[in-house]
């Protein structure tokens, strides 16, 4: 009976993918690329929204200011609670 422990070397050996190598273009660029498209998506949409939406809503509401103010608040309330619903989940 042995007590010999084995070699420490005897890790699996490292696999080196395109995107960990210096000046790669695998997934993490593609990836970056997607994320920063997206964020510009939304960034122009919401810069489209924010002043045209309370003029909108007016409209909708046949020019009765309370009721109008009333659906801005509500659309921005529930418009926050998503965006943190997406930040906790």
């Amino acid at each position: 009976m042995s007590n010999e422990v084995g070699p420490i070397s005897e890790a699996p050996p490292l696999v080196v993918t395109p995107s960990a190598q210096p000046g790669g273009t695998g997934h993490g660029r593609a990836a970056f690329t997607f994320i920063f498209i997206t964020v510009a998506l939304d960034m122009v949409a919401l810069g489209i929204i924010i002043p045209v939406l309370p003029r909108l809503i007016v409209g909708f509401e046949h020019g009765d200011m309370a009721k109008a103010a009333t659906q801005t608040g509500i659309f921005a309330f529930v418009w926050a609670a998503i965006c943190q619903i997406r930040f906790i989940f």
